[in-house]
């Protein structure tokens, strides 16, 4: 009986060292191609007509957004944590050396982004509430 509880504890760390090691790791370039905005919001609020034209293009580190202005950004990955953070450093255009903190999620040929204005906290869900200083948006892969 004194043998069993050390087996069974090796055990419980063995099958949790497993389920970990079996976590999906995110798919980097699932990011990387041309993409459309389909719908966002700012604050809570729906963003509509010309702010959602353009084209957001993922590279392996850069995104460049080309729409009424030219945005440049150099971005980071952190796929450890769920959803997966995002922090993107303005390189040219309106948000040069500002950094946004956020999340990301990739499924087939849909993004989802959600990022705070630059100086807030990184948030923690997607989407956009009253009050928030964030952007939410859902992007569809161009073919």
């Amino acid at each position: 009986m004194k043998q069993v509880l050390p087996v069974s504890i090796v055990l419980a760390v063995c099958v949790s060292v497993m389920a970990d090691e079996k976590k999906p790791d995110f798919d980097r370039a699932a990011l990387e191609g041309k993409w459309t905005i389909v719908s966002g919001e700012k604050s809570g609020d729906k963003i509509e007509g010309k702010a959602l034209e353009g084209v957001i293009t993922f590279t392996k580190d850069t995104i460049v957004i080309k729409a009424e202005e030219t945005h440049e950004m150099k971005f980071k990955l952190d796929a450890k944590v769920s959803p997966v953070a995002i922090t993107m450093t303005g390189e040219a255009g309106p948000a040069k050396d500002l950094t946004a903190e956020g999340i990301i999620e990739v499924k087939g040929d849909e993004m989802k982004l959600t990022y705070a204005m630059p100086g807030e906290k990184r948030p923690t869900e997607f989407g956009s509430k009253k009050g928030d200083k964030s952007l939410s948006f859902v992007l569809k892969r161009m073919k």
